[in-house]
């Protein structure tokens, strides 16, 4: 699978700064995470549209941000269920994005496969996630917490009602709803 690399503005400004040299390497660099986007360690991506891609040129290091356009969200589900904590965790992360633009069916259909998940950095991406949503449309979290909140680890539940007011959070912490 081959994915289509579309830079932002923001990567096109930061192209101006860069040497000849630095070109060069970003644009090796580039070709390799068309091929596979998570392979190298030095990508720290916090959804999986928007990378931070490190590298060094004349001893200094240098950052740069790159966008991956890819409709096709069946990576995240692919993520959700693997063995790897980190992808995991990348998987529901991502779905930050979509949340931002007001689509939120990803995020809810990973959280449910996350749910019985048993590693806390899981439970608080999740809830966090569930969080946003929240902030965008609360109907939409509050549905999906009251068919779940019972089988959620305690501390997803805690992230994700944090912004509800106090006699809210404690029915849900309770059992009360």
């Amino acid at each position: 699978m081959i994915f289509n690399l579309k830079p932002t503005n923001f990567f096109l400004e930061q192209l101006d700064n860069l040497s000849f040299k630095s070109r060069q390497l970003l644009k090796d660099k580039l070709e390799l995470l068309k091929l596979n986007p998570t392979r190298n360690k030095r990508i720290l991506g916090y959804n999986l549209f928007l990378f931070r891609i490190r590298f060094s040129d004349s001893r200094k290091e240098k950052r740069v941000i790159y966008l991956l356009d890819k409709k096709d969200r069946s990576v995240l589900y692919k993520f959700a269920r693997s063995k790897n904590l980190w992808e995991k965790r990348i998987s529901i992360i991502s779905t930050l994005w979509f949340i931002r633009n007001n689509k939120f069916n990803d995020t809810l259909k990973i959280s449910e496969i996350l749910l019985k998940d048993s590693h806390d950095l899981i439970h608080k991406a999740v809830g966090w996630m569930l969080r946003e949503v929240g902030k965008k449309d609360q109907g939409i979290e509050e549905k999906f917490l009251k068919k779940h909140y019972k089988k959620m680890p305690r501390t997803m539940l805690r992230y994700a009602i944090e912004k509800f007011d106090e006699v809210r959070r404690k029915k849900y912490l309770k059992g009360d709803i």
